[in-house]
């Protein structure tokens, strides 16, 4: 892989569902920092291994419209990809889309689309089946801008697969969501990563307007 602005990169392999993956990662979450980038994207999070595994075990993508938000490394929208969705990639952060984009062609998946995408202001006009979201209630500041980019671009009876593991604040997000017209239903995910298990809520929502 050719440098990111002088990133070191490895190769992480990881096992999904029956899916063997090579996962290009920074080498150095603090080199990350030091070229001034949010490091957020350059960590492989636990949300994102359980959002993954329940795309590659227990969802249908077959055929899907689907739109990653946050995207960061790209795992999710890789797994959405091999499991038959027409899937499009996106974060705000220019490395990021590197690393997404070279980890799709990596693993076969050229096919799906990689773009930048500012939640709060937002170009996109595709409707989406499905929207993809890993971990991405940690800033109340983007709470409202989100949740207008999920009436906006999701398809009437499409639905949010959002994992989220457990903040504090995610609570005082769902009232939040539930006050503009977002229904859902969970379960936990379990993910083994690091040395550790994690129980992940999985959230199925859609929007009644």
């Amino acid at each position: 892989m050719p440098p990111i602005r002088n990133l070191t990169q490895m190769i992480k392999e990881l096992h999904i569902g029956d899916h063997l993956i090579k996962l290009a990662i920074p080498a150095d979450v603090e080199a990350v920092l030091a070229i001034g980038d949010d490091p957020y994207w350059a960590e492989l999070w636990s949300s994102s291994l359980a959002l993954s595994e329940y795309l590659a075990r227990e969802f249908d993508c077959r055929g899907r419209h689907l739109l990653e938000i946050g995207c960061g490394m790209g795992l999710v929208g890789l797994i959405a990809a091999k499991q038959g969705a027409d899937v499009l990639l996106t974060d705000y952060n220019q490395d990021a889309l590197e690393f997404a984009r070279f980890n799709l062609h990596q693993n076969g998946c050229s096919h799906a689309q990689v773009r930048y995408l500012d939640w709060h202001a937002p170009d996109l006009e595709d409707l989406f089946d499905n929207i993809l979201a890993s971990d991405v209630i940690y800033d109340t500041a983007n709470w409202d801008a989100l949740l207008v980019l999920w009436e906006r671009l999701l398809k009437q009876g499409g639905e949010i697969l959002l994992a989220e593991p457990g903040r504090p604040d995610a609570p005082l997000f769902l009232e939040r969501a539930a006050h503009r017209g977002f229904i859902w239903t969970d379960r936990f995910q379990s993910i083994h990563h690091e040395g550790k298990w994690y129980q992940i809520s999985i959230y199925r929502m859609c929007h009644q307007g």
